[in-house]
């Protein structure tokens, strides 16, 4: 997955280029105070006071440098964190349907709002900060054998000791931060059934066992975080222990060059600074190694989740209508349990056809593959003669109108949710109003109002509506719908199937376990499942009548 554009590629550079620049003038104080002692051994005020010059402006540009570096940080942080949920984006709405839900919905919103988070900071930011601290350890290290080449081995091997410490520990952090993220989506997960399922644990009187539910995870995450804190925690006190050995080092060989002639006061002065520098960086960048590892793993399984799959084959891309769907010997699995088996049948262009059965008997089933949401069938479903597993979902999904049972409403306007953010004339949001009968919120539709989940302000029927006029509004010549009318009172149900019905230019699968006997006639077939198989088909008045009256 490419994260980083041209644009942010050079925030990237700018941002290096400025942090070298303030470790260059970090390193310049001490060298300017080792100057200042030894003029002031010397009682030369004059030099004094260009080297105190030459600090105020060297504190100056430190201050510069260090404020550029900053707001550009923030701003390359903003700019990978609108990026990486762009492409998550992106992937999450291109998975396959099978693949989308091997997760659970809240974990999805999990990896928004903390995994994401996590790789930015832990990842990106801080691989930044970890090459500032590599270019201050070196252009520290290199300004010390100015001083003393002695002086400098010491500090490099001093230093070395402490950047195997996160090699050590990689493993461990890399397993325990994966295991705090997976332990904090699960949380998140019982966070969204209590709000989803709000009103069923107050009616139902559960509300203890979704607190002590919420109160379990929430303390295992906690737990799992603490472990991972702790381990953190040790590999930082090793760390801190080589830090100061470094420090007593320095001052132990710098005390003996001096007694040899071989370094001034001062220069064990800027030693001691610069030594006193290093501590920060070295320690700074162990803890980062470990951050950076334990994300490391988290970063690129999500991103491998979530990239774009290119087809191995160009898919067909659907320019005509659908003038017929066949269905030849198709078979299919829950598991290992059959849901359809052998399944023979044709829908032909500008027909109506019922799939009629009991709870159970395949016809969802059935309505899925049709809609592409199941691929994982034998047999084939042709669609214009052509593989329906071969044709590009975009174009075959502008063709095909698909109404789901269960109804599903977003957290916009009303009117959005019919529109669904396509562009339609204001005539047409007039006849659907009218067709739907949905004048009691008609009000509430033209002032665009909020749909609030939370609120309960709409019937199940008119949410259904709701539904059934988004797919509508794009007039397909090909409609299949999954029973839609469960919501509905009997004189609203009748209404909406016999205006489909008596639409001569429509296609109609209508799934259902309940007949309207007044309009079964105007089916061309009646196809009884049962059992995941084709038990009937009904063509003509006194077939349906017949088999009707059995069920």
């Amino acid at each position: 997955m490419k994260i980083l554009n041209k644009k942010m590629k050079m925030k990237f550079v700018f941002i290096l280029t400025v942090s070298i620049s303030v470790a260059v003038l970090n390193v310049r104080i001490p060298f300017i105070a080792k100057n200042m002692l030894n003029h002031a051994i010397d009682l030369d005020f004059k030099s004094i006071k260009k080297s105190t010059i030459s600090l105020v402006l060297t504190i100056a540009g430190i201050l510069i440098a260090e404020l550029l570096r900053k707001f550009s940080m923030t701003s390359y942080k903003k700019d990978l964190i609108n990026t990486i949920r762009e492409k998550i984006t992106e992937g999450l709405l291109y998975k396959p349907f099978n693949i989308f839900h091997k997760r659970k919905n809240q974990e999805y919103i999990s990896i928004y709002n903390n995994d994401i988070n996590e790789i930015v900071n832990n990842y990106y930011i801080q691989f930044i900060d970890i090459l500032f601290n590599l270019f201050s350890i070196i252009i520290y290290s290199t300004s010390l054998f100015g001083l003393h080449p002695l002086i400098a081995l010491v500090v490099l091997i001093t230093n070395a000791i402490p950047l195997l410490i996160p090699i050590i520990f990689k493993n461990k952090l890399n397993n325990e931060k994966q295991e705090y993220l997976d332990s904090l989506r699960r949380y998140n997960i019982s966070l969204g059934d209590i709000i989803n399922g709000f009103l069923n644990i107050k009616t139902n009187n559960v509300e203890e066992k979704f607190k002590n539910n919420s109160k379990k995870l929430s303390n295992d995450s906690n737990k799992k975080m603490q472990k991972y804190e702790n381990t953190n925690s040790k590999s930082q006190i090793i760390i801190g222990f080589f830090s100061y050995f470094n420090y007593i080092s320095i001052i132990i060989v710098g005390v003996y060059l001096i007694t040899k002639n071989l370094m001034t006061a001062g220069g064990l002065l800027a030693a001691v600074g610069v030594s006193e520098m290093l501590v920060g960086p070295v320690i700074s960048i162990s803890y980062q190694l470990n951050i950076f590892n334990s994300i490391k793993k988290v970063k690129t399984s999500l991103f491998e989740e979530f990239k774009i799959i290119e087809n191995e084959e160009p898919k067909i891309y659907m320019n005509e209508d659908i003038e017929e769907i066949e269905i030849k010997n198709l078979n299919f699995k829950y598991d290992e349990n059959h849901a359809l088996k052998d399944i023979n049948l044709k829908f032909e262009k500008n027909k109506k056809y019922l799939i009629y059965g009991k709870n159970g008997s395949g016809k969802s089933t059935l309505f899925k593959l049709i809609s592409k949401i199941y691929g994982n069938y034998s047999g084939d479903i042709l669609v214009n003669k052509r593989p329906l597993k071969k044709i590009e979902d975009k174009s075959y999904y502008e063709k095909i109108g698909i109404i789901f049972q269960k109804p599903f409403m977003f957290n916009d306007t009303l009117k959005e949710n019919i529109f669904l953010y396509s562009n339609y004339e204001q005539n047409r949001l007039n006849q659907m109003i009218e067709l739907m009968n949905l004048q009691r919120i008609e009000n509430d539709i033209y002032n665009d109002k909020d749909f609030k989940d939370s609120e309960g302000n709409l019937s199940g029927g008119e949410i259904q509506k709701i539904n059934i006029s988004r797919v509508l509004l794009k007039k397909s010549k090909f409609l299949i719908i999954d029973e839609i009318t469960s919501a509905f009172d009997v004189k609203s149900a009748y209404e909406l199937e016999k205006s489909l019905l008596d639409n001569k230019n429509l296609t109609l699968l209508n799934i259902q376990h309940k007949l309207n006997r007044e309009l079964i006639d105007l089916y061309d077939e009646i196809i009884i499942l049962e059992d995941g198989k084709v038990k009937n088909i009904l063509k003509n008045s006194k077939e349906k009548e017949l088999i009707l009256n059995e069920l």
